[in-house]
């Protein structure tokens, strides 16, 4: 910084601060994808799908896939949980780094 005021040790310690923000969030990306990815397979996976349903001879791929359009969430809640699974992660690396 070119300001005197601020000391040199200041600037240290906000840039180290800084640098683990980043390094938390650019880790937590990829962690985050692979979490969403294996929660979304868990839920909403034609086999659990089928666990759901009842058998029946009449309709059973329309009763499946009415069964998914209900469970499934909507695209804001998708990208809710996308959001907060990046937090969680980059906050889990930033206390991590800070040790």
């Amino acid at each position: 910084s070119g300001d005197p005021e601020v000391p040199r040790g200041q600037v240290q310690q906000d840039l180290e601060q800084l640098r683990r923000l980043i390094a938390g969030l650019i880790g937590s990306v990829g962690q985050a994808g692979q979490q969403i990815a294996q929660e979304y397979e868990r839920k909403y996976s034609p086999m659990a799908i089928e666990t759901l349903v009842p058998p029946s001879k009449w309709g059973r791929k329309e009763k499946l896939w009415d069964k998914y359009c209900e469970l499934a969430p909507d695209v804001r809640e998708r990208e809710r949980e996308i959001y907060q699974c990046i937090a969680t992660f980059a906050e889990s690396l930033i206390k991590g780094l800070g040790r």
